[in-house]
């Protein structure tokens, strides 16, 4: 993941952006390395193991720009 995290990162700057992966893992492992990096804020959202209460909150939080990027599964 690092070379396209790396990528991601800079082609993302200061814009709030959304991110779409096939996989939990995939988004949980670009997740960690955004985080990694210490420059850009993001939250994941997908289908398992996650409510809808946990769900409601992260797009919330994401439409009043409390972080930058949502990293997530279309489902």
């Amino acid at each position: 993941m690092g070379p396209l995290c790396d990528d991601i990162s800079k082609i993302i700057g200061e814009k709030y952006t959304i991110v779409y992966m096939d996989f939990t893992n995939e988004v949980k492992d670009f997740s960690e390395c955004l985080k990694k990096k210490g420059e850009i804020d993001v939250k994941c959202f997908h289908g398992k193991g996650m409510t809808n209460t946990q769900k409601k909150e992260i797009v919330e939080d994401f439409i009043n720009e409390e972080f930058q990027v949502l990293c997530a599964t279309e489902s």
